[in-house]
């Protein structure tokens, strides 16, 4: 009857305000925290826990294997050369008690336990019951998709933050595309017509990103199929918005270009965005389009970037042979201390004139990353109230709006506009 179903309405309301409100043992956990960048993400917290300018910093690292954690917590003490106050916890996500009991505890997940698709939807899924806020480093759309689907509405009820792709991919696309919206509007006074990124980058990829990457294109026709869909997390705006597969010469910024193996994914997150927007009623711009390729030094780099690339098995045979890390590894500190990007986005207002915004750090993928959830993380945990938005399966903009790019820059990243 609809007398109960408004009772339980109401009750699952007060549910969440009774969890919310009750106070939480940690502000934040780290899960994941044995791969190669969880462990870099909780060094990145145990280094800021005392000097946040949130105050003290209660938090815990949680994985499978209680000796693989105390092995990690161990590994990041020694790199910061001292000890740190961090509890350590063991789940597995393929038991939901398990997992609702950590999640229960915490007031914020920062999830870097990949591939996603394979293990993380158990730890949405009770933080969207539970009234936990979530974010992570995952770059697999389809487990994007999954979790709108799935969550969507009912994070948005219960009033949980669910937000993904919270580290290179795809905090500088998404939030310098915000940027460049807002700045068109406060200088020009108009909507955006398009938004360009060229990206540079400098580094290389750890075997998690490697193996998420593989899992993605191995695990049948449908899921590859939504891997090029450039609509699959929604769209407002253009209709024809393809994505980049030829080298081209672009004069704007003088330099080839040419597809971008992320593009896949931040293109997918902006138009996300751009439709959250639209949908709050503060539209990019009715005919919004968004492209990203790479800048690359010559016509010859272009082109064999345009060409075929390695499928998933052979990727899987040089994992193997030892010639692409294995998931745990990654690049080393003093190959991540050379690393560095730069995307240069390139903003087109309804009456053709421009903006340009550089976002720019250090090694894009681990070192940056880290600092980029781990941010995102501590502003849910303790500036959820001053954000713009209250709950769903959101994007870093959609999110956080310009309150992740103060706090980026004040930790070292980069968002100029030019």
């Amino acid at each position: 009857s609809t007398e109960m179903a408004a009772f339980q309405r109401a009750r699952t309301v007060l549910r969440h305000l009774a969890t919310a409100a009750a106070p939480r043992k940690y502000d934040v956990v780290v899960w994941g925290c044995t791969g190669f960048t969880g462990k870099l993400i909780s060094q990145y917290l145990a280094k800021t826990a005392g000097e946040t300018t949130y105050g003290p910093l209660r938090w815990a690292m949680v994985g499978r294997n209680k000796d693989r954690i105390e092995s990690a917590k161990s590994e990041v003490s020694q790199t910061l050369g001292r000890s740190f106050e961090a509890d350590l916890l063991v789940s597995d996500p393929t038991d939901q008690a398990s997992v609702d009991g950590v999640v229960s505890n915490a007031r914020v997940i920062i999830c870097a336990a990949g591939p996603f698709i394979k293990c993380a939807a158990p730890i949405v899924d009770a933080c969207v019951r539970l009234g936990t806020d979530y974010v992570d480093i995952t770059g697999e759309t389809p487990y994007v998709k999954l979790l709108i689907d799935k969550y969507h509405a009912q994070a948005k009820k219960n009033n949980v933050l669910i937000v993904n792709m919270c580290g290179f991919d795809s905090i500088p696309s998404d939030l310098g595309t915000w940027m460049a919206v807002q700045e068109i509007k406060a200088r020009y006074g108009q909507p955006t017509l398009s938004v360009a990124t060229y990206a540079k980058l400098r580094g290389m990829l750890s075997g998690g990103t490697i193996a998420s990457g593989i899992a993605m294109e191995t695990m049948g026709p449908e899921v590859l199929a939504q891997t090029k869909d450039p609509f699959l997390l929604g769209s407002a705006g253009s209709p024809h918005q393809p994505d980049v597969t030829a080298a081209t010469f672009v004069p704007a910024i003088d330099s080839w270009t040419a597809p971008f193996m992320m593009a896949p994914i931040n293109t997918r997150v902006v138009r996300r965005s751009a439709m959250l927007h639209a949908e709050a009623g503060a539209a990019y711009g009715p005919d919004f389009a968004y492209s990203e390729s790479c800048a690359v030094p010559n016509e010859k780099t272009a082109q064999r970037l345009a060409g075929p690339q390695l499928d998933a098995a052979a990727r899987q045979v040089a994992v193997e042979k030892g010639a692409l890390f294995k998931p745990g590894e990654g690049p080393p500190a003093d190959v991540r201390a050379k690393s560095s990007f730069e995307f240069t986005l390139i903003g087109t207002a309804a009456d053709s004139r421009t903006v340009t915004v550089v976002v720019s750090g250090g090694d894009p993928g681990y070192d940056e990353t880290s600092k980029m959830v781990a941010e995102s993380g501590l502003l849910l945990a303790f500036r959820r109230a001053s954000l713009p938005v209250t709950g769903g399966v959101v994007t870093p903009a959609f999110a956080f709006g310009q309150a992740i790019i103060d706090r980026l820059r004040e930790v070292g990243l980069k968002f100029l506009v030019k």
